[in-house]
């Protein structure tokens, strides 16, 4: 699963209990997250759902980090997948402009 997909499945699967409508498309540049918000959702919602990839991220990276730290000495193979793991999270992981947009106003939404 491409990393930008997971990350928008993300939004979308936290804006789904304040949300009317919520859908993840592809517009011929990347995958997008439009979110259209009910009249009473809390700021602190719109905040949690637009961060909660790298608020997830954050926690699971530090799991990783952890397990990489604690493990024996990686092969040539493990320390080739790890890069690769590695590289996925951080597209993942860091927010986009949009991320970082908590306007009420803001129904597209959340896009990479």
């Amino acid at each position: 699963m491409p990393a930008t997909l997971a990350h928008e499945l993300t939004h979308w699967l936290v804006s789904l209990p304040w949300s009317e409508q919520s859908a993840v498309i592809h517009d011929g540049h990347g995958f997008v997250h439009g979110v259209e918000w009910t009249d009473e959702t809390p700021a602190w919602a719109i905040v949690i759902t637009s961060l909660a990839p790298t608020i997830l991220g954050s926690v699971v990276g530090l799991v990783g980090l952890y397990r990489l730290l604690t493990a024996p000495p990686p092969t040539t193979r493990a320390l080739l997948v790890s890069a690769s793991v590695a590289g996925w999270w951080v597209i993942y992981v860091c927010p986009s402009a949009d991320d970082l947009d908590f306007s009420t106003d803001n129904t597209t939404g959340d896009s990479d």
